[in-house]
């Protein structure tokens, strides 16, 4: 049946709910001691390595930290420079790659990064490229306003790049100091997924933590141990074996349950490839009966380079199509915009019910509650000499993925409930963990087959290094 094509229009209407249940009370925000201490250690300047776990709130912590930075620094007329490892990390903290922050390009170590910086010196001597955005006195103008640089998911960088990032900062802001004198956040998991090294790159340093700027940096390490995602402490305890690689009899039988477990609704599928994923949510889309709508978004970007990264790291698709009955995840936190409560956080699973050409309203799963989905926004922004924040290119689209099917790594940071996981499929280090700890319940939780050793593969550094960290 053909598709009916949206009005790519962005809304700001207010959202409207259709209460059929009874909403659960909303609890005040009270941070736990060890995000307290987080907090209390980047207020006092120092530079922080912030950790811990699948679903301990290390966003949320960060979100905190990140505005009590830029209050310390804006009365010194200096910018808080909020960047992540990958694009789509980049997006969900409202910032920029580590990357487009520091001009480096796809530099990789200081070799590169050394050969990048007489590129720019010798434009630099070109009447020509004297205005160029990312030229050598535009960058130093740039970064010598920062105050402090925080990368979010920074266990995603090789030891390579922090040492080049160090490099880099010290000739950018021609200083000795660590990081060029810059105070700077790092915020990860080590014991998830590794840094995506290019077939053909060597590699000397591979994590982090193992660079000279690392521990010269004098890096205070906070672990956020309190879990929030799951409640039950019987769950959380195998789950943190899994993360250290631990498989003993009882953990094995523990999950063992889980195998072939029923739902009363279909859950949604990891898988490790995005073919598997694309596939998958075509086929169930393609079940259901009535007509299918097509919701284009309004991507407003200058050119074909910055239309590609900002479609590439933005969580929704270009096109979004669905049919009622459908299955979906919300990708967004929303809040109601009278009484301020919150009506769907980002991971929240239902059905659509209803379509127009503006909005989709659809039954969230946990509330029993309709509410009408309207765009949203996504962002590319990069941080100006002024310490202003410019955005370069952004696209508004329904908040919405269908949710038969994710990939392991686009659900990363994410909470699902129903999901179903095949272990078989996992190949990287870490990447078993990740996908077991999406699921918010136990009993939300479906294996195809049992966990087996060959599954929870971790680096022995990396199991290390945390649990000196986390004690």
């Amino acid at each position: 049946m053909k598709a009916q094509r949206a009005i790519p229009v962005p809304e700001s209407t207010p959202v409207r709910r259709k209460r059929r249940g009874r909403r659960p009370t909303p609890q005040p925000v009270v941070l736990s001691p060890n995000q307290q201490r987080a907090l209390a250690v980047a207020q006092r300047g120092a530079n922080l390595f912030l950790t811990g776990g699948a679903g301990t709130g290390k966003s949320f912590v960060l979100a905190y930290i990140v505005s009590a930075l830029r209050s310390r620094y804006h009365a010194a007329g200096l910018a808080v420079g909020v960047s992540a490892s990958t694009g789509v990390a980049a997006l969900n903290v409202r910032g920029s790659t580590i990357h487009a922050l520091l001009g480096t390009k796809i530099c990789g170590n200081i070799l590169e990064a050394s050969a990048r910086l007489r590129d720019l010196e010798r434009d630099a001597r070109s009447t020509w490229a004297a205005e160029k955005r990312d030229s050598l006195p535009l960058l130093k103008r740039r970064i010598g306003k920062l105050g402090a640089v925080v990368v979010d998911e920074c266990s995603m960088l090789t030891g390579d790049y922090v040492d080049m990032m160090d490099w880099w900062l010290r000739e950018m802001r021609a200083s000795n100091e660590s990081f060029g004198g810059l105070q700077v956040i790092f915020c990860g998991d080590f014991m998830q997924l590794p840094p995506v090294i290019k077939r053909g790159n060597r590699v000397v340093i591979h994590f982090g933590f193992q660079s000279d700027a690392w521990h010269d940096a004098g890096m205070e390490s906070v672990a956020l141990q309190k879990v929030f995602r799951q409640d039950d402490r019987h769950f959380v305890g195998h789950l943190k074996r899994v993360r250290f690689g631990e498989l003993p009899e009882d953990t094995r039988s523990y999950f063992s349950e889980c195998v072939g477990r029923e739902f009363e609704r279909e859950p949604t599928r990891l898988f490790a490839t995005n073919r598997e994923v694309d596939a998958l949510n075509r086929k169930m889309l393609d079940l259901l009966p009535g007509p299918e709508h097509e919701y284009v978004a309004d991507v407003r970007a200058p050119t074909p380079e910055l239309r590609k990264r900002l479609l590439r790291d933005a969580y929704v698709e270009e096109v979004i199509c669905l049919r009622k009955g459908a299955d979906v995840l919300l990708a967004r936190n929303k809040y109601d915009d009278v009484d301020g409560e919150r009506v769907y956080v980002n991971g929240d699973r239902g059905t659509v019910v209803e379509m127009t050409e503006k909005h989709a309203t659809i039954r969230l799963l946990r509330t029993d509650e309709d509410i009408d989905v309207r765009r949203e926004e996504w962002a590319l922004e990069r941080i100006e000499p002024d310490g202003s924040r410019k955005k370069l290119a952004y696209m508004t689209q329904l908040p919405l993925k269908l949710a038969w099917a994710v990939s392991i790594h686009k659900a990363q940071g994410q909470s699902l409930d129903p999901v179903e996981v095949d272990l078989d499929r996992c190949f990287a280090h870490g990447q078993a963990y990740v996908a077991l700890s999406r699921a918010r319940r136990y009993e939300g939780l479906r294996l195809v087959g049992p966990v087996e050793e060959r599954h929870v593969m971790v680096h022995p550094e990396c199991a290390e290094f945390h649990k000196g960290v986390e004690g």
